[in-house]
Order: C-alpha cells, then sequence, then structure tokens
C-alpha cells in the first residue's frame, strides 16, 4: 500500500487536498498523513514503510524538499492553490524537486489562460471542478449568515504585506470602505487581520461612520472560502489578492479591485509570487472607483492575458524561461501599456527589455 504524505501550510492548501480527492485527482484521505512544516523529517520517514508518494502545497515548499530528499523515488504531486498555477516556477520549486513532480493539481481560476507552472517539464494540469472546491468549502464551519446583500471586503494583508507599510495599508483598507459607500455599498463585512493595528480599526470605524456604511470588522481565522460560501454576499471588493479570482470563479461573485496595480509596483524582489495574483487582478477585476459611475463596474482595459502573463513570468524568472526571451521583447514592443503597468522599468532595464533605459538585447548575458 502506498502512503500519501499530504504537506500543506495553508487552509487554502488543504482544501484543494480535499476537493481532490472528493474529485479524484488524489488518492483516498484513508491512506493519507498530513505533515507539517515543522515536522521532522527523520521522524517522519522512521514511521513509514519504503511505498509513499508526497503532496506538496506550493507554500510548503521547504518542507516538501526536506521530504523528497528522505524519500528519493517518491513521486510528487503539486498541489497549485490560488493563483500560483499560472506563474513561473520559482525557485525552491527548481532542481531536484522539480524532476519528481509527475502532476499539478490546481484550480481553473482564469478559464482564458493556460497555466504556466513547470511547463519548461511539460507537466501535466489536473483542474478540480469548481463544485467539488464549493463542497469542500461548506464543510468548513461556517460563519453566522449576514443579510443579502452584504458586501465582503478582503482586508487581510497577505497580498500586500512588506509592499506597503502599516500607514498605507490602513489608507487602503478606509479607501475600499469609502468607494464602496460611494457606490452605494453600504452593509460591509470586512475581514481583518487579528494584529491589525488598533489605529487602523480607528480609523476604520471613523471612515464608515463618515460614508454612513453599516461595518463589521471580522478578525476570525475562518478560511476567506467559508465567507465566500455565504448565500447573502453580493459583492467581493479586495486588491491584488487570488481570493477575488475564488471568489469570481468558483463561487459566482461580482468582484472589484482597488490599487492592484500600486501594489504591483511596490513588491520587491520582482520574483515574489504574489506578483502573479496581482497582475490577473489588475488585469481582469473592475476597478471599484468605476462601480459609482456604471453598475457593476467597467471592464478592464483589454488586454492580451495569454502574452501578458508570460511576459511578466519571463521577468520573473528571466533564467529559467530563457526561451521566452524573444516573445517578452516582441510582446512589450507592441503594447507600450504593459510597461506603464505591469513592469516596471527599472525591471525592464535590469532585463534589457523594450521600455527599459539601455539598449535592447536579443540576448541576456
Amino acid at each position: 500500500m502506498t502512503t500519501q504524505l499530504l504537506v500543506t501550510s495553508t487552509p487554502s492548501e488543504d482544501l484543494l487536498a480535499q476537493a481532490a480527492t472528493a474529485a479524484g485527482l488524489l488518492g483516498p484521505s484513508t491512506d493519507r498523513i498530513h505533515v507539517g512544516p515543522d515536522d521532522d523529517p527523520a521522524s517522519v520517514a522512521a514511521a513509514l514503510g519504503s511505498e509513499v508518494e508526497l503532496v506538496v502545497g506550493t507554500r510548503t515548499l521547504a518542507a516538501g524538499r526536506n521530504l523528497s530528499r528522505r524519500f528519493g523515488d517518491a513521486p510528487v504531486t503539486l498541489l497549485a492553490s490560488g493563483a500560483a498555477a499560472y506563474g513561473p516556477t520559482s525557485g525552491p520549486l527548481q532542481g531536484r524537486l522539480a524532476k519528481r513532480v509527475r502532476q499539478i493539481v490546481t484550480v481553473g481560476l482564469v478559464p482564458a489562460l493556460d497555466p504556466l507552472l513547470l511547463t519548461e517539464r511539460a507537466v501535466p494540469v489536473s483542474a478540480v471542478p469548481a463544485d467539488a472546491l464549493r463542497e469542500a468549502a461548506a464543510a468548513l464551519p461556517a460563519p453566522d449568515a449576514v443579510p443579502d446583500p452584504t458586501t465582503l471586503v478582503l482586508g487581510r494583508s497577505g497580498a500586500w504585506a512588506s509592499a506597503l507599510d502599516r500607514e498605507e495599508q490602513a489608507d487602503l483598507l478606509v479607501a475600499m470602505v469609502q468607494r464602496c459607500a460611494e457606490a452605494g455599498h453600504t452593509r460591509l463585512v470586512l475581514l481583518l487581520d487579528d494584529d491589525a493595528p488598533a489605529r487602523t480599526r480607528r480609523h476604520l470605524d471613523k471612515a464608515a461612520r463618515g460614508a454612513r456604511a453599516d461595518l463589521t470588522v471580522v478578525t476570525d481565522a475562518r478560511p476567506v472560502e467559508a465567507w465566500l460560501g455565504l448565500a447573502g454576499v453580493g459583492l467581493v471588493v479586495g486588491s491584488a489578492t487570488e481570493d477575488l479570482l475564488v471568489a469570481r470563479e468558483v463561487f459566482g461573485h461580482r468582484v472589484a479591485q482597488l490599487d492592484s496595480e500600486v501594489v504591483l509596483k511596490h513588491l520587491d524582489p520582482f520574483d515574489d509570487a504574489r506578483r502573479t495574483a496581482a497582475t490577473l487582478v489588475a488585469a481582469t477585476v473592475p476597478d471599484l472607483r468605476s462601480w459609482t459611475s456604471t453598475p457593476g463596474g467597467e471592464a478592464p482595459r483589454p488586454v492580451d492575458l495569454p502574452g501578458l502573463m508570460a511576459t511578466v513570468a519571463y521577468a520573473m524568472q528571466p533564467g529559467l524561461l530563457v526561451d521566452r526571451r524573444a516573445a517578452a521583447i516582441g510582446f512589450l514592443e507592441v503594447h507600450p501599456e504593459v510597461r506603464r503597468r505591469f513592469v516596471r522599468k527599472r525591471r525592464l532595464s535590469e532585463l534589457r527589455l523594450p521600455g527599459g533605459k539601455r539598449k535592447v538585447r536579443q540576448t541576456l548575458d
């Protein structure tokens, strides 16, 4: 019997594993042992036989690498939760671990886009059906019901932590509340980090009073999918977060974003994995500002999404994606708006790409 080691560290990875099992993309959970990022690989190895399969979340790669060294022949299934499948192969995944990956399990969050993760190794991708993920989310401990319609504001800072300072984060949250109210969405539930400064709470309360909005701030640790499954949610608002893509494609909610491009400009280093989700959100989700004049918001400016994501992926991992350089140069030459919005001038200059301050080169030394 093969023992499946599930190596995950986030609720979204666990939820994806449950949905993949229900959809028949993973083996039965009765033969599965969960391994956390802090578990000792030697202790885990001592308790198992020789037949092992690793199921590793893309947010838990360090632990996955450690276990893959202990089980040198074990095949690996990669759980790419959120938008991870649409970005390039990150540094921690490259090398020995990547060679062992037999399949990628993900969620189809952007129907018009093929995943890029591990395409350099032609690893097959299996998408979990949306209904399987919804069913898995429905089994989570549910929050109290909310009145219909309620706007859910995604205020947890994971998408922009370190990109924005504390004051900028507070300003972004306040702006979301104010813009929602201006658009007529005055019943709000805002999911906030439990360690958010008290000053941020005061700013939010003041903004809600000024906008005459009914604001409920929630700091519990429930996965966002538990909230997205509530029937009363009519609109989901956030910034640069892949949870907006999940809300739209898996749960069918209307979505709006604010200042995702600002977050993009401040993400550093450029290969920060969060860049993939931030780019997709900025390119495909209506700007919250437009909801004040257009019911449902104005559609984002049209963009060649496969070309955009391939170009951003190259700029994130140029050493790995050398074969994509010519296509990236061609794309940037005919799409100057992409240079302005999605790839900052400093990075273009570093890589000798169109739009930078240095002469374009067909090859990078």
